[in-house]
Formats: C-alpha cells, structure tokens, sequence
C-alpha cells in the first residue's frame, strides 16, 4: 500500500500550511515528548480519582486509594467527574498529537509511549466498569465447586467477592464461554480478590502484548507506528480493555494471533485460534466461518475441498473439546446468552432508532408500546447484522480476512440489541491490522472512549445541583483543557506561511 493511504484518514486534520524547509526536528521532539507526558499524566489522573465515580448503591469495593476518599460524596463526585472528562480528553488529544506525527515516530518510541500510558492503568482497580468484580465472583464460584452457568454471584451470601458487584448483575448467570470460565476459576483460586483483580489486568496487559507482537509482525515499517497507535495505544483500548479488565482484551488478541498464523501459512492453526476466541465470546465465531471458508475454498478440487473441510472442521473443534473436558457444564453458556439483553444501551443504533420512532408516534398521539418497538428494532438490527455478514462471506475472496473478519464484528456489535463501547474493538482491531479502514478506526475511538464514561452522567446531575459560581468553574475547566488540547495537536510549523 502507497505511504499516502495510510496518511488519508487523518487528513482533516493536516490540513496546514506547508511546512517550512528548515522547521527544526527538536521542535517535533518536543511536541512527541509533550503528548507523551500528558498522556501519563491523564492515565495517573485516572487511577487516582475515577475510583469515586462508581457509587453504585449496594455494592462495595475491595480496596480504595483514590486522593478524593475523604471528601463529602456530593463535591467529591463533582470534582472525580471533571478530573475524569479532562484526563480522559487529554489522553484522547495526546493520542490525536502522536498520529499527526507518526512520520516522526518509529515502532520501539510507540511500544514505549503505549506501556507508559498501560502502566499505572494496569495497577490502580478497575476504572469505568464494575464487570470485572462480577468476573471475580463467576470465578470464585466456579473455584467453589458451583457452576456459574446456574448460579449468579449471589450465590456466594455476603462475601468479599461479591460486594463489589452491581446488585443488577449478582443473580445472573455468566455469559461468557467457557475459556473466560476456565480463566476466572484460575485467578479466584489464591482466594484473595485483590490479587485476582491483579490477574485480571495481567491477563488483559499480556493480552495487549500479544496484539503488539503481531502488528511489529505483520505490518509493514512504514506503516507499524500508525498501527500501534490503533491498536496498544489507543485510549479505547487502554480505557475499557486494560483499565476495565473487559474480557475483548483476550479476545482481539486471539483474532490477532489468528491472523497472524494465517499470513504465515499455518491455516489450521489460524483456525484454532479464532475458535478459541469464539471461546470468550460466542461473536467471535463468525471469524471461524471467514478462516473456514477461505481455507476450503482453496481446494483446486471437489476432493480437495471436503478434505479441507474435514481439516478445517476438526480444528474448529479442537479447543471446544478441551474445554469440554477442563470445564464442568462448559457448553452452559448457551442458558445465559440473553443475559446482556437485561439492560438498555441508549446510544445503541437500534435503541435510538426505537426512541425515534416512539417520538414520531407520540407527536402523532398515537398509541404504541415501547418494549414492542424495542423489540423489533433488535430483531431488524440483528436480522441486517445477519445480511451482512452473509455478503461478506459470499465475496470473501475480495478482501484480506483481516478485513471481513473486522467488518462482520464490527456489524455485528453496532446492530447487536446492546451496545457497549469495548464492543467496537471485536471489528476495529482487525480493521486495523489491515492499515486500511483508518479513519474509521480513529472517529469510531474518539467517539467510543466517550461512550458510557460515568464523569458524563455525574457531572450532569452536578452541574444541576451545585452552585452557579461552581459550575462556571467546571466550564471554565473544561474551556482550558480544550483550548490546550487545540494548541498540542497543532503541528509546530502551522504558523508558517
């Protein structure tokens, strides 16, 4: 691929004047150096406040060490509501500073800035989410003897496994497959939960790891620094994989590996990999069916054809069968599979496209019930997700399978009933190991990282009860961090002319 076509999805944001012939290299330097640090400084900012911003009723964290513990709870979460928004800002910009100038950066200075931004995430608890205590109690079940595919975390009374669950969640059964099982019921088994939370983001970092391997591996020099920042240092990667210990860390790491085993002949071995991730999430099967396909298609004839299907089936099996023998109940998951369908996600295509049409029928006074509506904008949007991936699998031969994989995921997350934003890296990780499909792996980020941040609902309901002189405080934040923001991801020889 031309260098140019990596540099077109940021192209909106090149538009400067020409450079001069003498800029300075140092000044550049500078600029990566700047990004660099603010990013660490936003990460550090993170894991030591956003701790407060989770105050759900009923549920209690393991361990707290955030600076903000001992103010009243009302300026307290006000005040880890605007650290939140504004760190998180800064890491998004110093992420947009270091695309401007991939040219100026090589693959060892990414890896570098994509561990010091990992580093305080991967220690502090998790941020943003409180899944990562229900998998500790999933795994403490499993660990007990208990089959979390029957029981809810409720299961285990009024232990230190379970108070950090959100009471919503505590009667219900695991959804996840049984490698994420398998997993849990190792890191539950030392018996403490604050080394399990540690297992969790090791778990994820060698995760992050693995995808790093591969892109140093697969992409081209020109082209390994833009890849790296979309994938181990992008901060919805960083935000809701490694400081949110959500399980898509382990399952884009094994898409990556899949891929990668692919590029390198080892077909079958491609094929137990992507198996493997359908383990962690049942999505991810469709990557299967694209490996599967392509690998019996390159039969040159009738005989050759069923013998790779043959071949290929028996890969597909293969971790499935030793899951079956290491987990009990390991096919179980199949009861749960509608347990994230409980709850609502707002920004979901096909909620909004169920709220709009609620509005319509509301401003025409006619009578319509919601959960109806809702209903079937999910099964529309399930029944497109299903369309295009059955196109995409008809013209599979027009693409890497990278890219169909990415594609199909990334349908399947967007029309799915609910959206999540750590949803969207089950398609961005594999469009981005394409070095195609970039901007939209960079707007989808930016705006994902946003996406069911708890700073948003919290300052909302602050800026409503505090004082006027206060939130003109908070606005006024907000101004300076975005006219900084402005002023770093400017190129240091935009005021040429």
């Amino acid at each position: 691929m031309h260098p140019a076509a990596v540099r077109s999805p940021v192209a909106t944001l090149d538009r400067l004047p020409p450079a001069r012939k003498s800029s300075p290299v140092l000044t550049d330097r500078w600029a990566v150096l700047t990004a660099a640090v603010t990013g660490l400084v936003s990460c550090i900012a993170l894991v030591t406040t956003s701790g407060d911003l989770l105050p759900i009723p009923g549920a209690t964290l393991p361990t707290s060490w955030t600076l903000l513990a001992n103010l009243d709870p009302r300026p307290r979460f006000a005040i880890a509501a605007v650290v939140e928004i504004t760190a998180v800002s800064l890491l998004v910009l110093s992420w947009w500073a270091l695309l401007r100038r991939r040219d100026q950066l090589r693959g060892g200075l990414t890896l570098g800035i994509a561990a010091l931004w990992s580093a305080p995430l991967a220690i502090g608890l998790p941020l943003l989410s409180h899944d990562a205590y229900s998998y500790l109690a999933q795994g403490r079940l499993a660990a007990l003897g208990f089959d979390p595919y029957r029981d809810g975390p409720a299961r285990l009374g009024d232990s230190m496994w379970v108070q950090g669950v959100d009471p919503v969640w505590r009667g219900s059964r695991s959804p996840y497959g049984p490698l994420v099982t398998f997993i849990e019921r190792g890191v539950a088994l030392p018996g403490n939960a604050v080394v399990a939370l540690v297992l969790l983001h090791l778990i994820a970092l060698a995760s992050l790891g693995a995808i790093a391997f591969v892109v140093t591996r697969l992409t081209a020099r020109t082209h390994v620094t833009t890849v790296l920042l979309l994938t181990v240092a992008n901060p919805l990667v960083l935000l809701q994989l490694l400081a949110a210990a959500h399980w898509e860390a382990l399952l884009v790491a094994l898409i990556a590996l899949s891929v990668y085993a692919w590029r390198r002949g080892q077909f079958l071995l491609a094929i137990m990999a992507a198996s493997a991730a359908s383990a962690v999430k049942l999505p991810a099967f469709f990557a299967v069916v694209v490996l599967a396909l392509l690998y019996v298609l390159a039969g040159e004839t009738v005989w050759g054809k069923l013998r790779s299907l043959v071949a290929a089936s028996f890969a597909a099996i293969a971790p499935w069968i030793l899951l079956v023998m290491l987990v009990p109940d390991a096919m179980g998951f199949r009861r749960a599979l509608l347990t994230p369908l409980s709850g609502r996600t707002l920004y979901a295509p096909t909620t909004l496209l169920a709220h709009g049409v609620a509005g319509l029928f509301d401003v025409l006074q006619l009578p319509l019930r919601f959960d109806a509506v809702l209903s079937i904008c999910r099964v529309s949007g399930m029944l497109a997700a299903l369309a295009i991936c059955a196109w995409l699998l008809a013209t599979v031969r027009r693409r890497t399978p990278a890219e169909t994989i990415g594609l199909g995921l990334f349908a399947v997350a967007v029309l799915g009933p609910v959206l999540y934003p750590w949803y969207l890296t089950w398609g961005l990780i594999p469009l981005a190991l394409t070095s195609r499909w970039l901007r939209t792996a960079i707007m989808g980020s930016t705006v994902a990282v946003f996406t069911a941040l708890p700073g948003c609902t919290v300052l909302g309901y602050a800026l409503v009860e505090i004082r006027p002189e206060q939130s003109a405080g908070i606005m006024l934040v907000i101004t300076v961090v975005a006219a900084y923001g402005i002023t770093m991801a400017k190129r240091p020889d935009s005021s040429a002319t």
